[in-house]
């Protein structure tokens, strides 16, 4: 959390995504954490309504928020929703405030996860793991799917920031843990994500390593 610290403004507002390395971070978070700054955290996408609440945007950002002592919000959206309920959600007075704040967003703290974990997770059809599986996922972000190469293969439709969406941010801390990550990691780098700071261990490294040699 160092190298986010430096990035922090007096008025910031920082989006976080799910995970447990997400929870994790959140758990390293304490008062120096933007210290004498007007930081707001915030869940940059809706929640996934599943078990292992603690892991969920929401969760994170609360958890960060009341370990650092700054103010957060949450966003009451469910991932993975219709078309038609997504329209009419996005109306709603609480959801509204929730989305211009998220718009303000400066600094993006998120962890990139395993495609087919990540779709299992959400509880997708039998029709999204098919193309999944067809198109031959490896990784997921911000709601997005990729394929080995980077490609965007499948969009899930919820609240909040989309991949695209995150191109516009100054400041993008992309943090993974665990050797079963690295393909998904080498997958998200070939998306040439913008403004990003990779943070990753040594186990990932070696695996992306031996990919490139």
């Amino acid at each position: 959390l160092d190298k986010v610290n430096k990035q922090i403004t007096k008025e910031c507002v920082i989006g976080v995504s799910g995970g447990s390395t997400m929870y994790y971070v959140a758990g390293k978070a304490n008062e120096t954490f933007g210290y004498k700054k007007n930081v707001i955290i915030t869940p940059i996408r809706g929640g996934l309504s599943v078990v292992n609440t603690e892991y969920q945007a929401n969760d994170i950002a609360a958890k960060m928020a009341n370990n650092s002592g700054h103010d957060y919000q949450l966003l009451h959206a469910p991932d993975n929703i219709g078309k038609k309920a997504l329209e009419e959600l996005v109306k709603e007075p609480v959801v509204k405030n929730a989305l211009d704040v998220i718009g303000r967003t400066s600094i993006i703290i998120h962890s990139i996860g395993n495609a087919f974990e990540m779709a299992h997770r959400r509880k997708s059809s039998m029709e999204v793991l098919k193309v999944l599986e067809d198109k031959k996922a490896v990784s997921e972000s911000f709601g997005s799917y990729f394929d080995k190469d980077g490609n965007e293969i499948f969009k899930t439709s919820t609240i909040g920031m989309s991949f695209k969406d995150v191109d516009g941010i100054n400041n993008v801390f992309t943090i993974v843990g665990g050797e079963k990550k690295a393909d998904a990691v080498y997958s998200y780098l070939c998306t040439k994500p913008a403004n990003a700071t990779l943070i990753i261990d040594e186990a990932i490294c070696k695996k992306i390593i031996k990919k490139l040699v």
